[in-house]
C-alpha cells in the first residue's frame, strides 16, 4: 500500500468508519452520498473539464492501488470520500461529469480538483491549479441534477418505450433527502496561494471570515435542497504538509512545533477550524431537523503523526 492510501485509511480507521468488531457497528447506511470540495475530494472532474491542465492526475501513481488504473484524482488510492462511501456499504462515489460508465445509483461527486469554498470571480485559465466551478457552482450544479432526475422519471412514468428515454444507472427519485451530503472545502484557498507565494501564512488568516462564510452558504443551500445528513470536514494542519514546509523552511527551531510542522501555516488551519466548528453549533442550532456531522481530520491527521505505528505505519 502507498504513502498516500495509508495515511488515507489511516485517517478513515481514526474516523470510526470501521471497527474491529462487527457486533459494535451502527448503522450508518444512507441512500447515496454526495460530495463537494477541491482535489482532495475530486476524482474527475477535473480532468473533465481541463484535460491538459489536469493531466497529471491520469498519471502514475495516482490510482496506483485503487482502482489500479489511471484514476482522475490526486491520490494512489482511496480518497475520504472512497472511504465514506464504501463504509455506507455503497459503490464508488462517481465524479458528476464523467461521461463513459458512471453509476449514479449511490450519489455523485461534485468536487473539482482546484477549486476554492469562495466565489470564484476573476478565474484565468491555465493559472495554475485553478478551477472556476468553486463551491456555489457544484452546489448549482446539485440543484440542475435533481431537475434533470424529475425529467426523467416523469418520462419513464409517461411511457417506458418512449423514444429517446436514455435508461442508466440513477438514484431512487425520493432518495435525495435521505442521503449523505459530504463537503470537504477551503483548502483551496489557502494552500496554493501560499504555495504559489501569492500570499503569506499571516495574509491567509485575513481570508479565513470569507472562506467559512462560502462554506456555511453552501450548507445551507444544500439544506434548502433538501439534505438533512451533512457531513462537514475541517481542514489539516497545513504547516505539516511536505510542499509548504519545504518552501517556508526556516532555521529557526521555535517557528515549528515538537512534530516538525510549521507554526504559521498551521494558524491558519486552526483558525479555519475552530470558526468553522463554531458555525456548524449555530447550524444544528438553526436547523433542528437535520444533522450537522463536523468530521475533525485535523485532530486525526495530528493523531497519526503523533502515534504512526498504532495506525500501521
Amino acid at each position: 500500500m502507498r504513502a498516500v492510501e495509508a495515511f488515507t485509511l489511516s485517517l478513515a480507521v481514526a474516523f470510526n468508519f470501521f471497527e474491529p468488531a462487527k457486533a459494535e457497528l451502527k448503522n450508518c447506511t444512507c441512500s447515496a452520498v454526495y460530495s463537494f470540495g477541491d482535489s482532495l475530494t475530486d476524482n474527475g472532474n477535473g480532468i473533465a473539464t481541463f484535460p491538459d491542465q489536469f493531466i497529471d492526475s491520469e498519471t502514475n501513481p495516482n490510482g496506483f492501488n485503487f482502482p489500479h488504473h489511471a484514476a482522475d484524482r490526486y491520490c494512489d488510492g482511496r480518497l475520504l470520500v472512497d472511504y465514506v462511501a464504501f463504509g455506507m456499504g455503497r459503490k464508488p462515489n462517481y465524479a458528476i461529469l464523467r461521461s463513459i460508465a458512471a453509476d449514479f445509483t449511490y450519489g455523485a461527486n461534485f468536487a473539482v480538483a482546484g477549486a476554492t469554498a469562495r466565489n470564484n470571480t476573476e478565474w484565468v485559465q491555465e493559472t495554475g491549479f485553478s478551477s472556476p466551478f468553486s463551491l456555489n457552482v457544484q452546489v448549482s450544479w446539485l440543484e440542475r441534477y435533481k431537475v434533470r432526475l424529475q425529467f426523467y422519471y416523469a418520462q419513464v412514468e409517461l411511457n417506458s418505450t418512449t423514444r429517446g428515454v436514455v435508461y442508466q444507472s440513477l438514484p431512487a427519485s425520493d432518495s435525495l433527502n435521505t442521503s449523505l451530503y459530504f463537503v470537504y472545502a477551503g483548502f483551496q484557498d489557502y494552500f496554493f496561494p501560499m504555495y504559489y507565494q501569492t500570499m503569506t501564512p499571516t495574509e491567509a488568516l485575513d481570508i479565513v471570515d470569507a472562506v467559512v462564510d462560502s462554506i456555511v452558504a453552501a450548507i445551507q443551500r444544500i439544506y434548502a435542497f433538501g439534505a438533512r445528513s451533512i457531513m462537514i470536514v475541517n481542514l489539516p494542519p497545513m504547516g505539516c504538509l511536505p510542499a509548504l514546509l519545504t518552501l517556508y523552511a526556516d532555521e529557526d527551531s521555535e517557528k515549528y512545533d515538537t512534530y516538525g510542522c510549521l507554526d504559521s501555516p498551521n494558524k491558519v488551519s486552526n483558525s479555519h477550524n475552530t470558526l468553522l466548528e463554531s458555525r456548524v453549533a449555530d447550524l444544528r442550532h438553526n436547523y433542528t431537523n437535520a444533522t450537522f456531522y463536523y468530521a475533525d481530520y485535523y485532530s486525526v491527521y495530528r493523531d497519526v503523526l503523533k502515534s504512526p505505528t498504532l495506525y500501521g505505519m
